[in-house]
């Protein structure tokens, strides 16, 4: 659930090249609410895995630690010594708020 410690290499959050885009303004919108709002966000690399075996995305956690708005997960974890969120890397590799990703994953033509 919490074993990576950086960024996919296709992390949808990336700023860098190779990160993931297209999903369009109004569903990356509903993801940041979400996140905002305190809910959990699976890496992408995980969904087709068991329950189990999903991670929670790093480019979100990170995303958040930034805004210092850590999710519910992230806030657990921290609590029962399960996440370091000083140990994630990455800070440099991925946005620095959702408004700027939003922007990011408009579709050609919206």
């Amino acid at each position: 659930m919490l074993n990576r410690k950086v960024p996919c290499g296709t992390c949808p959050f990336r700023t860098t090249q190779g990160g993931l885009r297209g999903l369009g303004t109004a569903r990356a919108e509903e993801i940041a609410e979400s996140l905002l709002r305190g809910e959990s966000f699976t890496c992408h690399s995980d969904l087709g895995k068991r329950e189990r075996n999903k991670n929670q995305c790093v480019g979100a956690m990170l995303i958040l630690d930034k805004l210092q708005q850590p999710n519910q997960i992230m806030q657990v974890a921290t609590r029962l010594n399960m996440l370091k969120v000083a140990d994630l890397q990455g800070r440099e590799v991925v946005f620095d708020n959702f408004e700027d990703w939003v922007k990011s994953q408009a579709e050609f033509g919206e």
